[in-house]
């Protein structure tokens, strides 16, 4: 709880360590400065403005940052609450609640890293080379890719085969090939019909392969 008028803000044991304080004087009331001092660098003025716009414009906040906690490590945390007024509207106090996010925004550092080198990967092979996830939406895909589709990628990224092919008969027998292949965990090489850019069709030989986790 952050009493506005006063500038002091209380919290339990769990947000003191949090914040690499006392858990008595926490307890007891903090200024909110003394608080945000342990925010990291990069996010610290971020979090100001986001105070600054809750007190002045707003009813509600929500904010994800880094703090560093008594270990000297900084790890994620998000604060949500709300902001309360007096009849005349002026800020008076703000109940909320603190939240340990690190596990998630760690995966999803992870995940963005991984996607990043699956993009380079791709670029850099020659041929057609792609990725989709469990429900056929395309992930990443290199150059032979759009020229075999004869589309920029930012036209069936994040799309299905029946949402950017054509030919939808084409587009749900590569996508029963797809999901087979991903339920089976088994690679296969294939045959497949595929319609070139230029209205002529083609046959491909294609290696799939499950991305297992």
């Amino acid at each position: 709880m952050w009493d506005i008028i006063a500038d002091q803000l209380t919290g339990d044991e769990w947000f003191a360590r949090t914040f690499g304080l006392c858990p008595k004087l926490c307890a007891k009331g903090l200024p909110l400065a003394l608080v945000t001092a342990s925010i990291h660098p990069d996010d610290a003025l971020r979090v100001d403005k986001d105070i600054e716009e809750a007190l002045s414009n707003g009813d509600t906040y929500r904010c994800e940052y880094r703090v560093l906690h008594q270990d000297g490590v900084y790890r994620w945390v998000e604060a949500s609450g709300r902001i309360e007024r007096d009849v005349q509207g002026k800020p008076i106090r703000s109940p909320g609640v603190l939240l340990d996010i690190d596990s998630r925004r760690t995966a999803e550092a992870e995940r963005d890293r991984l996607n990043e080198l699956l993009q380079i990967f791709t670029a850099a092979v020659p041929g057609v080379v792609y990725a989709k996830d469990l429900e056929g939406r395309m992930l990443v895909a290199n150059r032979g890719t759009a020229e075999l589709v004869g589309k920029p990628p930012e036209f069936f990224i994040g799309k299905t085969d029946l949402e950017f092919l054509d030919d939808e008969q084409q587009a749900r027998v590569l996508m029963e090939t797809d999901q087979r292949i991903m339920q089976s965990n088994v690679s296969e090489q294939i045959e497949e019909k595929v319609n070139l850019a230029d209205g002529s069709a083609a046959i491909w030989l294609s290696t799939k392969a499950p991305l297992l986790d």
